[in-house]
């Protein structure tokens, strides 16, 4: 037989736990040209409790911008035909309030050039995991 004594009090959870246990109750508008990558953080957002819309063409977010009240547009940078600069700033012409995030693999010495242009809200280096996200949306 094995004694423990009693607890006392209530329990002490830890904060960062806390953190990442919420469920992130956002609409994300995800564009990313690379089917896979898009794919995989689609399933990523959606498990954490997120609700996606993606697209591979950025030159089709426009409208859907205009018609789903998205709460954050997280785009990679580099696509072709319009990349994540462009599209972000076509995002806040139509809803300024709208934060944008970019996520990039390239090396991004200039992130906070690109962060004060006044269209990119964040930004997510490649590679990436969920405590990164979190606190890129939180920081929004």
């Amino acid at each position: 037989m094995v004694e423990l004594p009693a607890v006392t009090g209530k329990p002490v959870k830890n904060q960062s736990r806390i953190t990442l246990d919420q469920s992130m109750d956002y609409r994300i508008l995800l564009v990313d040209d690379e089917k896979t990558v898009g794919e995989t953080l689609a399933e990523m957002l959606k498990e954490e409790g997120c609700e996606v819309q993606l697209y591979s063409n950025p030159l089709a977010v426009a409208q859907v911008v205009m018609n789903w009240p998205c709460d954050i547009v997280l785009t990679d940078l580099s696509m072709p035909g319009l990349n994540g600069v462009e599209l972000a700033k076509r995002v806040k012409a139509i809803k300024k309030d709208i934060p944008v995030i970019l996520i990039s693999g390239w090396d991004q010495q200039h992130k906070d050039v690109l962060k004060a242009n006044g269209c990119i809200d964040g930004f997510i280096e490649k590679p990436f995991n969920m405590k990164q996200i979190r606190d890129e949306f939180n920081g929004c």
